[in-house]
């Protein structure tokens, strides 16, 4: 990688004037940012980041943490959508010696997506900033429907991603097993709002109980309350907190049946969790006494 130590003194060329969508007049814009920078010291711009441009930044982009292919994929299906937003304060941060400070997942996800959009750009930072940036928490889906108002909006968040992807895949497989389906935060939020009175129904009648991490935590839960009360609402809210808390259960019943199995088999994915739930539930509606419950990586119908 060449770094852009000697930038060209071609002082009289006006940045509006380049559109930065072939490689050399995206070269020609980013020297004449990096002489202004040179002169005036840092500043803000804003510019259309195109292929040719992206490009040009990520051959300037040494020493930066590992890209991270969830986060590339999350960007870029936000940027497909229509989703992503490239003026909402962030910055594409280049240092005062011509290297890239941050935005490095942006532009790969912004060549992933092959969608041009305007963004900003900061020019002129000392080197060393580059290690102060993105110590803050970044903001959940959870974080979005709290700050507009909503209760419990983590736990809500957690079943919208999940019926979301079962309504889109018919699957709770998660990235990286065997689905490349992925919602960006913003996008969580929007589809746990419209379908926030369903969940949070389903999310009411559940009892939060020590050890619901066992049976796959809230989301889980409430995902699964959502489908069973589309069948009989009373009987997947009895199903349920009798799975959680172990009551009124007899040695031969399918709750007993999959709760002692969900509580030790800790390798169990969240879709094997899922498949055994409803086993146990059809098993438990038709009044079934199964001696075990098989998982064949298939999630059966929803029985009545």
């Amino acid at each position: 990688m060449e770094l852009p130590k000697v930038i060209s003194q071609d002082d009289d060329v006006d940045p509006a004037s380049l559109s930065t969508t072939s490689g050399p007049e995206a070269r020609r814009w980013f020297e004449a940012m990096l002489r202004k920078a040179r002169r005036e010291g840092a500043f803000m711009t804003e510019e259309i980041l195109t292929a040719s441009l992206a490009r040009l930044l990520l051959e300037v982009n040494p020493d930066n943490r590992p890209v991270g292919r969830a986060k590339v994929e999350e960007l870029a299906a936000s940027m497909k959508n229509g989703a992503f937003d490239g003026m909402n304060g962030q910055t594409i941060q280049i240092s005062e010696d011509g290297l890239l400070n941050d935005g490095q997942h942006r532009l790969h996800a912004k060549l992933m997506a092959q969608v041009d959009f305007k963004t900003r750009f900061m020019f002129g930072l000392p080197r060393d900033a580059r290690m102060t940036i993105d110590q803050g928490k970044q903001r959940t889906a959870g974080d979005y429907l709290t700050m507009d108002g909503y209760k419990d909006g983590a736990a809500a968040a957690a079943v919208g991603v999940m019926l979301a992807q079962w309504q889109h895949e018919g699957t709770l497989r998660r990235t990286g097993g065997g689905t490349a389906w992925r919602l960006a935060r913003s996008e969580v939020a929007d589809f746990t709002r419209e379908n926030y009175e369903l969940i949070a129904t389903s999310l009411a009648a559940i009892k939060r109980r020590p050890g619901m991490s066992y049976f796959g935590g809230i989301g889980l839960l409430g995902f699964t309350h959502v489908l069973l009360a589309e069948k009989h609402f009373q009987g997947a809210t009895d199903f349920i907190d009798r799975l959680v808390g172990g009551f009124e259960l007899s040695e031969d019943s399918p709750i007993t049946i999959v709760r002692r199995r969900l509580m030790t088999e800790k390798r169990l994915d969240r879709e094997e969790k899922f498949e055994l739930i409803l086993r146990a539930w059809n098993a438990w509606r038709r009044g079934d006494k199964p001696k075990q419950l098989p998982i064949n990586k298939r999630i059966p119908i929803i029985e009545n």
